[in-house]
């Protein structure tokens, strides 16, 4: 790579560089920016990329690949991040991808329902973007019931994936309330690290439900399913 400017309140040292923590990255005209801070936290620094050549950065413990078009790099290892470039120098998405050791992943985003004071079951719908896939970490309900839940007195939570013929199908599994008190505010979670095909599965929507079972009460709180886009 060859970097042009480098720049801030002073020149990072040899060593800040090699310690250096990345604060943001964005594609310009002159190629792309990444900019960095050094560890001791005193200065900053813009790092420009102006011919971009399919190598990596290396800051530290952290390798940054940059890479033209929509080429992930090969061989990479866990932990590598990949800013994915289009035709015109631009940052397609507004994340780095992180190999995981199997996908391409971006941050954390979530899809989240309030299900306010129900008695009875509920859900919410989502969008699905068709262009890439979906990595669900997990889900997480917090809330409370009216009245004490146990035995088949309950309330079960799932996230859903809804196709093209309109079927739907359980991602992962269940999360349910067993023995929680009345009037007393619970955190509930469940792990899934499943991956969603889109494509495969012709998935058009998610769909996140709260679901009564006989005779628990009114439930009032929240549903949260936590994942990440995946590149195909």
């Amino acid at each position: 790579m060859d970097f042009g400017n480098l720049k801030g309140s002073s020149y990072l040292t040899e060593i800040q560089l090699q310690e250096a923590i990345i604060k943001s990255t964005e594609a310009t005209s002159s190629g792309v920016g990444v900019r960095i801070r050094s560890a001791d936290d005193s200065t900053d620094a813009d790092m420009i990329a102006r011919r971009v050549v399919g190598q990596s950065l290396a800051l530290g413990e952290v390798d940054i690949y940059i890479r033209p078009g929509n080429l992930a790099p090969t061989n990479p290892t866990i932990g590598d991040l990949w800013f994915e470039i289009g035709a015109q120098s631009e940052q397609l998405y507004g994340w780095p991808w992180s190999w995981s050791g199997s996908y391409w992943l971006s941050p954390e985003h979530s899809l989240a329902a309030e299900f306010g004071d129900i008695n009875s079951g509920r859900f919410r719908n989502f969008t699905c973007e068709q262009s890439l896939d979906y990595f669900f970490e997990k889900i997480l309900v917090c809330g409370g019931v009216a009245t004490t839940n146990g035995g088949s007195n309950t309330w079960s939570f799932q996230l859903e994936r809804i196709n093209s013929s309109r079927a739907s199908t359980v991602v992962g599994g269940a999360i349910a309330t067993t023995s929680q008190a009345a009037n007393t505010d619970f955190a509930l979670e469940s792990t899934l690290n499943l991956h969603v095909d889109v494509s495969a599965v012709t998935a058009r929507r998610f769909r996140l439900v709260a679901q009564k079972n006989a005779t628990p009460g009114n439930f009032d709180g929240a549903m949260t399913a936590v994942f990440r886009y995946a590149r195909p």
